[in-house]
């Protein structure tokens, strides 16, 4: 991710890094690009590798994505993308009935792609959910096993925070359409968003946090140790 940055900086220099649009434009399209890569590159990669005959666990049934994250994290993309659809929709309606309405049309126009964009990426999310899935669990430990689902949790909710963050900045570039370019508050409402992509990944967090309860391993028991 910052090699990604880093090979960025150079557009500060251009009139691109001097708006608030360098966060849409190029920032928000690189971390993207890097969270969906990373999240296939680790689940492509064996968590573990056992010795050749070592015992084997696994699930008893097999696991669907929300019994990974649950009904909240599978939801939240559609509803900031279907949000940032509907704020969209009515801009352009808008924008279409009162034509002398001033507003900014290249914010409008980011506001319209960055809403496809989203609608699109959470029709394919129950696909890269089963591409996730698909993975095989060659644990030997039941300890073993729930690392790996700590890989599949975090990579599942990496790709969402990735598709709520274009819902996200897709609703803030609609809105910024209306708002005055020499005000000052198109920039505030991007660091808003940026904060707003902050609690995201709080909700949808990609270290490992968040695990279901009945997925992670039974606590051993404790017995004292009787005097000698």
């Amino acid at each position: 991710m910052l090699i990604a940055l880093a090979a960025c900086a150079p557009l500060l220099l251009t009139p691109l890094g001097s708006g608030t649009t360098f966060v849409l434009a190029v920032i928000l399209p690189v971390m993207i690009a890097v969270v969906i890569a990373d999240a296939f590159i680790v689940v492509r990669r064996p968590v573990f590798t056992p010795e050749p005959g070592a015992p084997r666990v696994a699930h008893v049934r097999a696991l669907r994505a929300v019994d990974y994250l649950g009904r909240g994290r599978i939801a939240l993309p559609w509803i900031l993308a279907l949000g940032a659809a509907v704020i969209t929709a009515a801009a352009v309606v808008a924008s279409t009935v009162a034509r002398n309405t001033p507003l900014q049309p290249a914010f409008l126009l980011g506001g319209v792609i960055g809403s496809v964009v989203a609608l699109g990426a959470c029709t394919a999310l129950p696909l890269l959910d089963r591409r996730i899935l698909a993975s095989p669990q060659r644990e030997s430990t039941p300890v073993d096993l729930a690392w790996d689902d700590v890989v599949r949790t975090a990579s599942m909710n990496t790709v969402r925070l990735a598709v709520s963050s274009i819902g996200l900045f897709a609703a803030a570039c609609t809105i910024s359409a209306y708002i005055p370019a020499h005000g000052g508050w198109s920039g505030l409402l991007f660091i808003v968003a940026s904060w707003l992509q902050l609690a995201l990944g709080r909700v949808l967090p990609a270290d490992g946090r968040g695990l279901a309860a009945d997925l992670r391993p039974a606590t051993p028991q404790r017995f004292p140790l009787e005097a000698s």
